[in-house]
């Protein structure tokens, strides 16, 4: 078979090769896009944190799972309500205000830095929270986005730990005033007893001076598991 022949058999193939090939290639971003967004709707899904978006009127276009989960609404029970119905009612007003004034300049940040934060579930109960703001600009506006996480038990550990070291400081404390009060005992017993060697045995002051040397080695018994010896 002669080069001339060969090449015009070959050139069709190989211009549906790269047909195929640009095919693919005009594909792929599509298919790429598709998988993003499944992607960042797991994550979304996944996520421990609540996850709640907000537009301009402070209405809620967007929440997770970890938000029914928190909060105890249903999902079509969120999107649409205001977010203040997730804040304690005293604490609604004011959030209005603050919500406002973050949208017209809208950054990433912690909310209420320093500050206790409650939540307010669908029975009413509240819990504490911390609250990081992000946002997002689209074509329909600016939308902000409250990652909410449940500290309950971080609280309850550290008020375990206060009353801990709570405790432990009124240890030391009556740990020394019973070192202190051992102390005042050992005189009083030592003078009771220097009194008694001055006194006859018929001496009618006897019986008391022997009541004071008795008082304070039962009070120093008494006294030993506080004073730690």
């Amino acid at each position: 078979m002669s080069e001339r022949k060969r090449q015009a058999i070959e050139t069709p193939t190989s211009m549906t090769n790269g047909s195929s090939a640009c095919a693919a290639h005009e594909k792929s971003p599509v298919m790429g896009f598709q998988a993003s967004a499944e992607m960042a709707g797991a994550l979304l899904e996944s996520a421990s944190q609540a996850i709640v978006s907000t537009d301009r009127a402070g209405r809620i276009v967007l929440a997770n799972r970890q938000a029914e989960e928190m909060f105890g609404y249903r999902r079509e029970e969120l999107l649409g309500a205001p977010i203040e119905m997730l804040l304690p009612e005293a604490k609604r007003g004011d959030h209005t205000q603050m919500r406002a004034e973050y949208l017209h300049r809208p950054s990433v940040r912690p909310m209420g830095c320093g500050l206790d934060l409650s939540a307010r579930r669908k029975d009413g109960s509240q819990f504490p929270v911390e609250v990081g703001l992000s946002h997002i600009e689209t074509a329909d506006g600016v939308f902000a986005i409250a990652f909410v996480s449940d500290i309950s038990q971080r609280k309850r550990l550290e008020q375990q730990l206060q009353l801990a070291q709570k405790m432990e400081a009124v240890g030391r404390l009556a740990g020394g005033v019973a070192h202190d009060f051992n102390n005042m005992l050992t005189v009083i017993s030592g003078y009771g007893s220097m009194v008694l060697e001055k006194l006859h045995s018929q001496d009618p002051l006897r019986s008391y001076v022997e009541e004071i040397i008795a008082a304070t080695i039962s009070s120093r018994g008494a006294n030993r598991p506080i004073a730690g010896v």
